[in-house]
């Protein structure tokens, strides 16, 4: 139960974390221009219109996205105990680069961009007034050279009006990991055979429920390639069609020879195997 409250709110986490850091820095604008007295001056999410702002506010638009590949992740496996763990997507982590503009009158634009700059560029640790997730961001002016300036507002639509353009980073997107947690064998011990392995080396009949629990205990015997199958185990896999590699099969045709030279009675599918009418 807990556990699925807390996949639905990591994913609704990530489905805001885009919006979230640009209501983020929203705020803290918002708060700074109070701060001074300025309670005229609104901050808005939103992109550039073609025929101007309607209203006479200071806008924060998304320009572009940017995947930051220097600390991704390339597994896709993650370890949570010595013999547990989870599948899930690599983080995907994203910079962001957003145009601060002023719609006031020219004068009130300068002198709102100009604050802008300065509450920004005045971000410390130790300043409590300033909250976590603010703190927490990275936040780099760019400097675009004029034929870049000019390329952005053409793309934009709109009529160039004062303006900063920033570099947020980092927002990470984590994936939901697997529902399904993967065991896996760290270490097979080959020493000690269970009880079921000396059943199928005396040539006793296994029942259905003992048949599939050998056939998981050979199978991660096998999955690290040690050399620890007996030919009754390869027989066992064969009758059970199990996918033999190259050195089993191999080794198989090498021991049913040897049975059946020695006067042992073969099966058909065993005689098949080997090629014996």
């Amino acid at each position: 139960m807990a556990t699925t409250l807390f996949r639905k709110l990591a994913a609704l986490i990530n489905q805001k974390a885009m919006y979230t850091t640009l209501n983020t820095i929203k705020t803290f604008l918002r708060d700074k221009f109070k701060s001074i007295g300025d309670n005229e001056c609104t901050v808005e999410i939103g992109p550039i219109e073609k025929d101007g702002q309607v209203e006479k506010n200071l806008l924060i638009t998304l320009v572009r996205t940017e995947e930051e590949t220097s600390v991704k992740k390339q597994t896709s496996f993650h370890r949570i105990s010595e013999t547990s763990g989870y599948y899930a997507n690599p983080d995907v982590c994203l910079n962001l680069y957003i145009l601060i503009s002023s719609h006031a009158s020219y004068d009130i634009a300068l002198r709102q961009i100009n604050n802008t700059i300065y509450f920004l560029n005045s971000i410390y640790r130790e300043d409590d007034s300033i909250s976590d997730e603010m703190k927490a961001l990275s936040i780099e002016m760019q400097s675009p050279t004029a034929e870049q300036w000019n390329s952005l507002w053409q793309t934009l639509g709109g009529k160039v009006v004062p303006s900063v353009l920033y570099k947020v980073r980092m927002i990470t997107i984590k994936a939901i990991e697997s529902d399904k947690e993967v065991h896996f064998v760290e270490q097979v011990v080959v020493d000690e055979k269970s009880p079921l392995r000396f059943k199928v080396e005396n040539g006793e009949t296994l029942n259905e429920e003992e048949q599939e629990e050998l056939l998981r205990i050979l199978d991660e015997i096998r999955a690290v390639d040690l050399p620890h199958i007996s030919i009754q185990e390869l027989r066992f896999l064969l009758e059970k069609d199990v996918n033999l590699n190259e050195q089993e099969q191999e080794k198989l045709v090498a021991g049913l020879n040897q049975l059946y030279e020695e006067g042992i009675e073969l099966s058909e599918k065993e005689k098949i195997f080997i090629k014996i009418d």
